[in-house]
C-alpha cells in the first residue's frame, strides 16, 4: 500500500524540458485561470522578454522565469526558483530564492491548507495545524518507490466549451522531496502567526529520463487531431485537484494503463519516432506488476473498516498488510464479524468488548449489507461515501437501481449505474474491473472470466455512453473501439470481444442496451436513452393525436392582431413601412389561430422574426380564452432564459397565474432532482398544476432533460404545450436534438401544429430605421437544412444563390458592409487580441481619448456595451487569450490594488456556476438593507467590486481590496459576496468575460458584437455556432475573420452542420454516415464524396447532377471558390478537371453570372 503524489503543471509549450518556450506569445494556457499559479504567472510574466530568450534554458537566464515551479519537471539542467512573502505578512519579510535539481517542479497540497481536520480554530486557520498536514503529505511519498503523475488542469489545449477536462502529461519515479523553505527576514509577530513564514511550494525532483515518459504534446502542438489520438485525460479525475494529491496504488494502475493505451497508439497507430517507445511499454509494464502487488487484493478493506466504525482497527490492518499479511488481515476482519473469532487483526478482545465492537459494526451493515461489503467492496478501491451511497436505503438518488443481492452477484452494476455527487466521484469499469479480475499473482482468485458477460454488458455500455452526443452507435464501431481498449491492458486481462458475444448474450444485455436492426446493420443504445426517447415520442404523438381544443371563450383574429400589434413601433408609425408592417402582424395572428387550439404546437423562428412577442400573446390568449385565473407554467433550460421571459412578462403586466422558472427548478420542486442534480425515473411528485405549458429555448434542451420533464407531469392535467425555439440554434450539450428532430418531423407529418415564422420583424424595422439588415444577411448563410422553411425547388434554390452570392462579393472586401454589419480580416501577423483591443477603442473612444480610459469608461457605464464571442476557448483566438490580454489592458493599476484568484477589482466576469435555492450565494441587499440568499446561474455577466463598506478607500492608491464583490446585470441592487467560503470564491463562480464563448452567449443578445472567426479546419462544424454567434448580436456586429471570405464559405457547408451529425431516431431513424463521421482521411473542402451527394449539396437537381458526373467518373468540387485576378472570389455549383482542362457547371442559367473579370481560361 504505497502512496503516490499528483503534481499540477502549468501548460509549457516545448515539453517542461527547462527552457523558455520557442514561441512564449503562443503558449496562452500557462497564464491560464487553471495554471499553476496561474495568478503567479500572470502578474510576474513578461512577454517580450520571453520572446527575447525564447528557447533558451533557464539556468542561462538573467532571472527566474514566471513558470520556474513547472518549467523544468522534465528537464536536464539546473534551475532556481524563488517566492515572495504575501502581502498580509506585512512586515520586511522577503523572498527566498533557492537552486532546483534537474526534472523538478514545485507543488503544494492546497486541499489539506483548506480542508484539513483540525486546521480551523475559532473560524481562523491555524498556520501551525495547517503545516503540519502539509508535512504529513510529503512524508507519504516514499523515494525510489512513490510514482509522481504530472498533470495540466483546465488550461490546457484539450479543453473545450463544451468539456473542461484535466490532461495527464507525464509520469515518473520519485526520485527527492525538498526541504520546507522559509521567507528570509520574517518579524517574530510573523513567525508565530505563520508558523515561522514557511512557503506554500515543496520541490518534487524525478527519476526521468531513466525512469518516466513525458507524453509528446509539445510535437504535436500544430497537429491537434493527431495529439488528441494520445492525450491522456484521468478516468477518475478527483486524483487532479488542488494542485497535489496522494493517490493510492488502485488509482495508480487505472492511471497507467491509461498511460499505456497512448503509449501504443503512439508505437503503433501513430508511429512516433521521437523516442523508443517499446521501452518504455515495457517499463510500464513491470510498474504495473509492481503496483498489483502493493495493491493487494483488498483495497477497499480499509473503507469498510471505516464504514463500519471500526476506526481503531484500521492501522493495525494496515501494519498486517505492509507485513505481507494482508490475507491473514483481511480474514481476520471477517472472522471477527461474523462471530468466529473474538480477535481482530492481532488484538484479542474480552468477550463483552468484542460483543460492544462488534454490535457497533453490525447496527451499521448486516446480512445482505455486510455480505456484500466483505465480498465485494472490499476488493474496490471505493471511498466510505461511495459505500454510504451504496448502502442507502434511498440508493437511487445515487443512480442505483439494483437489491445489494443484485450488486453482490454482479458488481460490475455499480459502474453501470452509480452518479456521484459530482463528475469526479465515479466507479468507471475499470475500477470495478481491477476487482473483480485481480493480477494472477495475487492470492485471490478472479470474481469472473475474461469473457463473462457481466463484464462484457459494463464495458459496452460504458463505451455505448462515451458516443455523446449521439443516442445510438454502430455495434461494429462498439466493439472496434473495445477492442483497441482491452488490447491496451496487460495480456492476463484481455479478451477478443466478438460480434457473436452481442447475440448468444443478448438476453442479459438487453437489461441494460436496446439492440436495434436497421437494413441488416446492428445498432445500440444505452437502455435508458432508448426509454426516453420512446417516451418522448410516444408523449408527443399521443398530443398529436388529441381532439383540437375547444375554447370557452372564443378568440378573434382582430383579439390577435391588438395583442401582436405595437402602434409605438416605427414600422407603425412610418407611411411606408405600415403596410408591410400590418402585413407581418396579420402573418402573426394566423400563426396564433392556427396553433392555439392544438394540444401540442411548436414555434419556431430565427433572430428577429418575434417568436417572444407570439410567444406572450399566446399566454395571454390562454387567459382570454380560459379566465385571468388558468394556470400556466413558462419554462427555460437556464436560469438566465428563465430571468429574461419573466421581465418580458412582467413588462406586458402578465404575471398573475403565471410561474416562470427554469426546468430544473421545476424537477427540484416536485421532487424529481437527486441531490447530485441528476434526474429520477420515478418517485417524484406528479406535475399536476397547469393547464398550459410553454417552453422557451428549447433548441438547448437534450434528450434526458425533455424526457425528465415529460415524465415528470401528469398529461391528462395538460390541456396545451407550446415548444418554442429557433432549430437553427446550437445543439444541446448532451445526447440528442430532440428540438431539431421534432421539428422536422412536424414540418413534414403535421404541418398545422407547426407556425414557422418567416417574417423578420428586425430586419424590416432595420431598413426603415436605416440601420442595415448585414447581421441577419450574413446569418443566413449558416441556416442548417433542418432549419430551413422553402422548398428546394429551382426557382427558390436560384433566389437564394443569387443572394448569397451578392452577399459573399459585398463581404470578400471588408470593411463596412452594411450600417450594422463590419468585416475585418486578420492573420498571424497582428495578434486577435490586440486587433479587438483597438476596434473597441476606436469604436467607442471620445476625442483624444486613451483606450484604456475608454474601456474603463464603457465598461463603467454599461458592463455589456459590447460582447466579444469565440467559438473556441484555447488557442490564441479563445477566450481564455483575449480575456488575458483585454484584462490586461483594461485593468491598469487596478490589478495592484485588488486581485483574488486572478481576477482584479472592476473586471467583468460571467458567472459559470448555478447557485439555485439548496445551494444560494449570500448578497447584500441595498433595498432590503440586510444580508440575503441569492439565486444566480450559470451565464449571467456583471463587474467585480469591492465591499460596500470598502468604497472609501478607492482613492486610497496604497489600499488593497481582499474581498471582491459582483454587480450582476439586472440585480444592481444586490451586492454579491465572492468570499468567505471556499465554494463562493471568484476560482469557484466566475470567469473572465470580455470575451464569452457561443455556448454561454446563447439566450442573451448585445447592442455591440466581435465575433472571431477561425479557419475551417477538417474536425470543426460550427455552422450553428456561426448562426448563434452572429444573432447575438442585435444593432452592430464585427466579424473578423482570418484568412479571406473563403474562411466563411467554408463554414457554410452543408457538412459543416453539428446538428446534421448526430445519430438519433426519435421519429425518424437518423443515421450518419460513417464518411461523415470520420472525415481524416478524404475531406478537402468542397470535394464532393460519392456517397454523402445528398447530405453535401444543398438542392435535390444539384443532387442529380452530380450523381451523373460521378456516373461518368467525374470528381466534382461543389462551390469551389472561383478567384479572379482582382482576389474577387465567385462560387460555381461544379468545378470539374477533365483532361486537364478546369470546367464550370452553373445548372440553373446562371453561367452567365460569372463575371468576366474572373477571366476564366476554358470550361
Amino acid at each position: 500500500m504505497t502512496s503516490h503524489i499528483t503534481v499540477r503543471l502549468a501548460w509549457h509549450d516545448d515539453g517542461w524540458n527547462g527552457r523558455v518556450c520557442k514561441e512564449p506569445q503562443k503558449n496562452i494556457h500557462c497564464v491560464g485561470c487553471h495554471s499553476y499559479p496561474g495568478e503567479m504567472i500572470r502578474e510576474q510574466r513578461d512577454i517580450e522578454w520571453e520572446k527575447n530568450v525564447a528557447g533558451q534554458k533557464f539556468s542561462s537566464l538573467d532571472r527566474i522565469p514566471a513558470c520556474m515551479y513547472s518549467g523544468s519537471a522534465f528537464s536536464d539542467d539546473v534551475s532556481k526558483a524563488s517566492a515572495a512573502p504575501p502581502s498580509f505578512f506585512n512586515d520586511d519579510s522577503q523572498p527566498v530564492e533557492w537552486d532546483m535539481p534537474e526534472a523538478t517542479a514545485c507543488t503544494w497540497p492546497y486541499d489539506v491548507m483548506f480542508n484539513g481536520e483540525g486546521i480551523k480554530k475559532n473560524g481562523k486557520y491555524d498556520n501551525t495545524q495547517r503545516f503540519i498536514h502539509a508535512q504529513a503529505h510529503f512524508d507519504k511519498v516514499e523515494c525510489a518507490k512513490s510514482l509522481v503523475f504530472y498533470y495540466a488542469n483546465y488550461s490546457n489545449p484539450f479543453t473545450t466549451e463544451e468539456k473542461s477536462q484535466y490532461v495527464l502529461v507525464g509520469i515518473s519515479r520519485v526520485k527527492s522531496i525538498g526541504e520546507p523553505r522559509y521567507y528570509l527576514n520574517c518579524s517574530e509577530e510573523t513567525k508565530q502567526r505563520y508558523h515561522n513564514g514557511y512557503v506554500w511550494q515543496r520541490e518534487v525532483t524525478n527519476c526521468y529520463p531513466e525512469q518516466g515518459i513525458r507524453l509528446p504534446y509539445h510535437l504535436y502542438k500544430d497537429d491537434f487531431e493527431t495529439a488528441n489520438k494520445f492525450v491522456v485525460v484521468p478516468e477518475q479525475s478527483q486524483v487532479c485537484k488542488y494542485g497535489s494529491r496522494l493517490v493510492s496504488d488502485d488509482e495508480a494502475l487505472g492511471l497507467l494503463e491509461q498511460f499505456l493505451n497512448s503509449l501504443r497508439v503512439l508505437k503503433d497507430e501513430i508511429q512516433d519516432t521521437s523516442e523508443n517507445w517499446q521501452a518504455r511499454i515495457i517499463w510500464l509494464e513491470t510498474l504495473i506488476s509492481e503496483l498489483w502487488v502493493s495493491r493487494g487484493c483488498y483495497p477497499g478493506m480499509t473503507s469498510v473498516l471505516e464504514y463500519l466504525s471500526l476506526h481503531d482497527v484500521i492501522d493495525r490492518y494496515k501494519n498486517l498488510v505492509h507485513q505481507d499479511k494482508e490475507q491473514e488481515a483481511y480474514q481476520s476482519v471477517c472472522d471477527f464479524l461474523n462471530e468466529k473469532t473474538n480477535s481482530l487483526c492481532g488484538q484479542a478482545y474480552d468477550n463483552l468488548d468484542a460483543r460492544a465492537s462488534r454490535r457497533n459494526a453490525l447496527l451499521t451493515a448486516e446480512g445482505e449489507s455486510l455480505d456484500f461489503l466483505l465480498t465485494v467492496v472490499a476488493r474496490l478501491a471505493v471511498t466510505k461515501e461511495q459505500i454510504t451511497n451504496v448502502l442507502n436505503e434511498e440508493r437511487q438518488k445515487w443512480g442505483i437501481t439494483a437489491s445489494l443481492p443484485e450488486l453482490t452477484a454482479n458488481p460490475y452494476i455499480l459502474a453501470e449505474q452509480y452518479q456521484g455527487i459530482d463528475e469526479s466521484d465515479t466507479i468507471g469499469w475499470s475500477l470495478v474491473d481491477r476487482g473483480m479480475v485481480p493480477s494472477p499473482d495475487l492470492s485471490v482468485k478472479p470474481f469472473f472470466d475474461l469473457q463473462a458477460e457481466q463484464r462484457m454488458r459494463a464495458l459496452l455500455l460504458e463505451t455505448i455512453r462515451r458516443s455523446k452526443p449521439h443516442v445510438f452507435v454502430k455495434a461494429e464501431q462498439v466493439l472496434e473501439q473495445i477492442n483497441i481498449r482491452l488490447d491496451y491492458l496487460p495480456e492476463w486481462k484481455r479478451v477478443e470481444v466478438k460480434s457473436s458475444y452481442l447475440s448468444i448474450d443478448k438476453t442479459f444485455y438487453q437489461q441494460a442496451i436496446t439492440y436495434r436492426e436497421e437494413g441488416k446493420i446492428r445498432y445500440l443504445y444505452d437502455r435508458l436513452l432508448a426509454e426516453d426517447e420512446s417516451l418522448l415520442r410516444d408523449t408527443f404523438t399521443s398530443l398529436l393525436t388529441r381532439n383540437e381544443i375547444k375554447l370557452k371563450t372564443p378568440i378573434t383574429k382582430r383579439n390577435w392582431i391588438d395583442q401582436l400589434k405595437d402602434e409605438s413601433s416605427a414600422l407603425f408609425k412610418e407611411d411606408q413601412s405600415r403596410d408591410n408592417y400590418i402585413q407581418a402582424i396579420n402573418s402573426q395572428a394566423d400563426v396564433c389561430i392556427d396553433v392555439f387550439t392544438k394540444p401540442i404546437a411548436i414555434l419556431a423562428g430565427g433572430a428577429g422574426t418575434g417568436k417572444s412577442t407570439v410567444a406572450t400573446a399566446y399566454i395571454n390568449g390562454v387567459k382570454q380564452a380560459d379566465g385571468q385565473g388558468a394556470a400556466i407554467c413558462v419554462l427555460a433550460p437556464t436560469g438566465k432564459a428563465a430571468d429574461r421571459l419573466r421581465t418580458e412578462l412582467q413588462d406586458k403586466k402578465i404575471t398573475s397565474g403565471v410561474n416562470v422558472c427554469t426546468i430544473h427548478s421545476l424537477l427540484a420542486t416536485n421532487y424529481w432532482l437527486n441531490p447530485n442534480m441528476t434526474t429520477k425515473r420515478a418517485g417524484g411528485r406528479s406535475i399536476e398544476s397547469y393547464s398550459t405549458i410553454v417552453i422557451d429555448e428549447c433548441s438547448m434542451i437534450d434528450t434526458m432533460l425533455f424526457a425528465s420533464f415529460v415524465r415528470a407531469v401528469n398529461w391528462h392535467c395538460v390541456t396545451r404545450i407550446l415548444l418554442v425555439g429557433d432549430p437553427a440554434q446550437l445543439p444541446p450539450i448532451g445526447y440528442g436534438k430532440v428540438y431539431a428532430d421534432f421539428v422536422s418531423y412536424l414540418t413534414e407529418n403535421y404541418p398545422n401544429n407547426i407556425a414557422h415564422l418567416t417574417v423578420n420583424l428586425r430586419q424590416m424595422n432595420n431598413r426603415v430605421m436605416d440601420l442595415g439588415t448585414g447581421i441577419l444577411d450574413v446569418a443566413s448563410l449558416f441556416i442548417n437544412q433542418s432549419a430551413k422553411t422553402k422548398s428546394t425547388s429551382s426557382c427558390n434554390v436560384k433566389e437564394a444563390k443569387l443572394d448569397r452570392d451578392e452577399l459573399l462579393i459585398k463581404l470578400q472586401d471588408g470593411g463596412r458592409i452594411d450600417k450594422d454589419l463590419r468585416v475585418e480580416y486578420w492573420n498571424e501577423n497582428q495578434p486577435i487580441s490586440e486587433k479587438l483591443i483597438e476596434l473597441v477603442s476606436q469604436d467607442f473612444g471620445k476625442e483624444s481619448e486613451a483606450g484604456q480610459a475608454t474601456w474603463q469608461r464603457v465598461l463603467k457605464d454599461d458592463v455589456v456595451a459590447f460582447q466579444i464571442l469565440s467559438p473556441v476557448r484555447g488557442e490564441e483566438f479563445g477566450t481564455e487569450a483575449i480575456n488575458l490580454a483585454c484584462q490586461s489592458f483594461k485593468s491598469g493599476n487596478w490589478a495592484q490594488r485588488g486581485t483574488v484568484d486572478g481576477f482584479h477589482v472592476f473586471d467583468k466576469v460571467i458567472q459559470v456556476r448555478n447557485r439555485t435555492k439548496s445551494d444560494p450565494v449570500k448578497a447584500y441587499d441595498f433595498k432590503q438593507r440586510k444580508q440575503v440568499d441569492l439565486q444566480i446561474f450559470n451565464g449571467e455577466i456583471g463587474t467585480l467590486q469591492p465591499r460596500a463598506n470598502q468604497y472609501r478607500y478607492l482613492n486610497w492608491k496604497e489600499y488593497t481590496f481582499r474581498d471582491l464583490c459582483g454587480k450582476l446585470v439586472g440585480k444592481e441592487d444586490l451586492s454579491i459576496n465572492y468570499f468567505g467560503r471556499t465554494k463562493d470564491s471568484p476560482e469557484s463562480n466566475l470567469e473572465l468575460a470580455y470575451a464569452i464563448s457561443v455556448h454561454k452567449s446563447q439566450g442573451s443578445e448585445f447592442k455591440h458584437v466581435y465575433f472571431v472567426i477561425p479557419k475551417a479546419a477538417t474536425n470543426r462544424r460550427l455552422m450553428e455556432l456561426l448562426y448563434t454567434g452572429i444573432t447575438r448580436a442585435n444593432r452592430h456586429c464585427t466579424l473578423l475573420i482570418e484568412g479571406d471570405v473563403s474562411s466563411l464559405i467554408d463554414h457554410a457547408r452543408p457538412e459543416k452542420s453539428a446538428l446534421e451529425v448526430i445519430n438519433s431516431s426519435l421519429f425518424d431513424f437518423n443515421v450518419v454516415p460513417d464518411e461523415l463521421l470520420e472525415v481524416t482521411g478524404w475531406y478537402e473542402s468542397g470535394k464532393v464524396h460519392k456517397s454523402l451527394i445528398g447530405e453535401m449539396l444543398r438542392s435535390k437537381s444539384e443532387v442529380i447532377v452530380a450523381d451523373l458526373l460521378f456516373k461518368h467518373d467525374l470528381q466534382p468540387y461543389y462551390e469551389k471558390p472561383l478567384k479572379g485576378k482582382d482576389d474577387s472570389q465567385y462560387l460555381p455549383d461544379f468545378t470539374i478537371q477533365y483532361q486537364g482542362e478546369t470546367y464550370y457547371w452553373e445548372h440553373l442559367g446562371m453561367l452567365v453570372r460569372i463575371p468576366a473579370k474572373l477571366n476564366t481560361s476554358s470550361g
